[in-house]
């Protein structure tokens, strides 16, 4: 069956769904039960504060309590902000294989597992044989070669001091 996960079956919130698909649309979920929580937190810490202090004070507290609660949640919801980009990455090499490759009878199948190998990205077949295409975002000074049969890759940072110690002679 494509389309469908041999891991998950009969669950329709994870079929066909990558890892960060399935986070987006859970947290999404949970979306009413935070503002509840906020709600009820900021409510509790008026009612607290204005009987212990003032109204005012209560008042204060209250926001300092919604604004700390949503910063914590902004801050655990930005840290997918990487799976995001990488989405993004994803959907366009999708659209660009779409346009090419499969106009010209080749089969493109998205996020498949290979066994002994892990997830591809895309899986492209054709008549030419069968092709697995991960995508990676790289710096742009990043240096890639290939080394025993893999495609290896340093940062920047790293390429910058072999350089460095080539040109000082001191590099192995």
């Amino acid at each position: 069956m494509f389309g469908s996960s041999i891991y998950l079956r009969d669950r329709p919130a994870f079929t066909g769904g990558s890892p960060q698909a399935v986070y987006e649309e859970l947290w999404q979920r949970g979306r009413k039960g935070r503002l509840r929580t906020r709600a009820f937190l900021s409510a509790a810490t008026l009612v607290l504060c204005a009987l212990l202090v003032n109204a005012v004070f209560g008042i204060v507290m209250a926001v300092v309590v919604a604004a700390s609660d949503t910063l914590v949640h902004w801050r655990i919801y930005s840290a997918s902000r990487v799976w995001r980009l990488g989405l993004r990455g994803d959907q366009r090499m999708n659209r660009f294989l779409r346009h090419t490759l499969e106009r010209r009878g080749h089969r493109v199948l998205h996020a498949r597992t290979v066994p002994e190998h892990g997830i591809a990205d895309q899986l492209v077949v054709g008549p030419g044989g069968v092709w697995l295409v991960h995508n990676e975002a790289w710096s742009p000074g990043a240096e890639v070669s290939q080394h025993g049969g893999r495609a290896v890759h340093r940062r920047p940072d790293a390429v910058q001091a072999r350089r460095r110690a080539d040109r000082t002679g001191r590099g192995g």
